[in-house]
């Protein structure tokens, strides 16, 4: 997916577009009869947040988002212990988990299943897996022309490396 030119491409138009749009709601909803004071503030506030945003935007593609997550996730792995003992549910045990969730919408059995624990353990574990394979990928961008690019790839490697270091 990093190797897709379309990432490339400049997307400050679109979110541009997306922002003034949201912008443009926000401050309709101000204009609410019913509006209360404590909304009112809460919504100034956003409308200065986008306005911030509009402002400050300039060259911005899918590649950086792409590499921001991937940042983000390295760096959530650089807090994580490598899961020692992994034991994925059973299709059985995933039918009946999903069963219930869908029978009521506030189940405590539901929320309250050490299923959850297991899977997360078990996504944890395939993500400290993938290290070599994401740092692989992303450390051709480390030189790219593009600062924003070359930044984004640089936050990629270091925090997958602290997260690969955990694995040996």
């Amino acid at each position: 997916m990093l190797r897709d030119p379309a990432l490339k491409e400049d997307m400050s138009e679109f979110y541009r577009k997306k922002y003034k749009n949201h912008l443009a709601q926000t401050k309709e909803k101000l204009n609410a009869p019913n509006i209360t004071e404590i909304m009112k503030q809460a919504l100034l506030h956003r409308c200065a947040q986008l306005e911030k945003v509009l402002d400050s935007q300039e060259g911005n593609n899918g590649l950086v988002q792409v590499l921001s997550f991937l940042d983000y996730v390295g760096e959530s792995l650089s807090y994580c212990d490598v899961p020692t003992e992994i034991s994925a549910p059973s299709m059985e045990e995933l039918d009946k988990l999903f069963n219930s969730a869908s029978e009521e919408d506030d189940n405590e059995e539901f929320w309250l299943s050490p299923l959850h624990e297991r899977l997360a353990s078990q996504a944890i574990f395939d993500l400290f897996c993938m290290t070599g394979d994401v740092l692989a990928a992303v450390s051709c961008f480390v030189l790219d022309a593009n600062p924003a690019i070359k930044q984004a790839a640089s936050n990629v490697v270091a925090n997958w490396t602290k997260a690969a270091a955990k694995i040996h």
